[in-house]
């Protein structure tokens, strides 16, 4: 039942928020600014690694009013939720994921960016050490 409340509470956001302005779009080029058609869950993966919980709830039988995806990284108690983008309601195939929002897992209080460097710190280090920078 909560589950449903919170879908319906995203569903209602989402149906309100005003369609960006192409002057709003990202510079092109830019590789610090995300690009539009850009799967954000692909990037964070590519970032942080493989999570310890991938899930979506596009299979369930229940047939959700909002799809979404999380990935849940249980060391460092991040969890990141993504909603599908594209037109809100569209039939799978789903648009690139977009991410909503980060959150502790335990206390489900909202991450800030910072605070997710921080908690992934040494999971970015892996991955640098993989892939060091030429100079």
């Amino acid at each position: 039942m909560l589950l449903r409340a919170m879908c319906l509470a995203v569903a209602s956001v989402l149906v309100a928020m005003p369609l960006a302005s192409p002057s709003a779009a990202p510079a092109a080029g830019n590789p610090a600014l995300p690009n539009a058609s850009q799967d954000e869950a692909a990037a964070f993966i590519a970032r942080y690694g493989k999570p310890d919980v991938d899930g979506t709830n596009i299979d369930d039988k229940t047939h959700p009013t909002v799809v979404s995806r999380w990935l849940i990284y249980k060391q460092e108690n991040v969890h990141a939720f993504f909603l599908p983008g594209g037109v809100f309601g569209a039939r799978p195939p789903y648009g690139p994921w977009k991410l909503l929002t980060l959150q502790d897992e335990n206390t489900r209080q909202t991450l800030t960016r910072e605070e997710l460097d921080e908690r992934m710190l040494e999971r970015l280090e892996k991955a640098s050490a993989k892939f060091p920078l030429k100079q």
